[in-house]
């Protein structure tokens, strides 16, 4: 995905999607991927979703049948900006559903939600999308939620002479006395902790 990112962020539509290999480069193709020949009754999809300007959502979901009635599932979420456009550091995002207006039933409650007024005894409107928020309203608006995340541009693999600084860095691995890979991006980690042990990757503070 972050290849596709790389190569055209409009590629990155939203929606359901299948993988495949055109040219030495990966592209979309359908709606899902068939994986049978890996995994019994395998099918792989990508699911991307809007989460604000310049930033998406990506859902990557692998689902087989083991055996007769146990169908399995595993799944990866993270998420990508159009790096190429954005110059400052991210400063979180609001994700979510917003819970309908029609669901307040006192006027304190409809009012404080951005979109929804109170009329005739009623909360009418249509709330404001999550994405649309900014933190304080974010955290007002039932259903939605203030994000965090991990930015920056880790180093090369090469760059480390060590093992242990080497083996340190995700995606880097140690082999004859030379630090191979290729370094885990920094938007790829979703918590503090994994985020800040990475060379030159910082958690954003807002």
């Amino acid at each position: 995905m972050t290849s596709i990112r790389d190569n055209n962020w409009d590629d990155l539509v939203v929606g359901s999607r299948g993988l495949a290999i055109s040219e030495n480069r990966w592209v979309f193709q359908g709606t899902e991927e068939n994986l049978a020949v890996q995994l019994k009754e395998g099918v792989r999809r990508i699911i991307i979703e809007d989460i604000g300007d310049d930033r998406k959502k990506i859902i990557s979901q692998v689902s087989w049948q083991f055996t007769d009635g146990r169908p399995q599932l595993v799944q990866l979420v993270t998420y990508l900006t159009n790096w190429q456009k954005i110059s400052l550091p991210p400063q979180g995002y609001c994700s979510g559903s917003p819970n309908p207006c029609g669901r307040f039933e006192n006027q304190a409650g409809c009012i404080n939600h951005d979109g929804c007024f109170w009329t005739e005894a009623h909360c009418q409107g249509t709330c404001t999308p999550c994405s649309q928020l900014k933190r304080g309203q974010c955290r007002q608006q039932d259903g939605c939620s203030w994000f965090l995340f991990c930015y920056g541009n880790c180093v090369p693999c090469n760059t480390y002479l060590d093992r242990d600084s080497c083996r340190s860095q995700l995606g880097c691995s140690w082999r004859s006395a030379v630090c191979e890979g290729t370094p885990t991006p920094c938007e790829n980690y979703t918590s503090e902790s994994e985020c800040t042990a990475q060379t030159r990757c910082r958690w954003t503070m807002f």
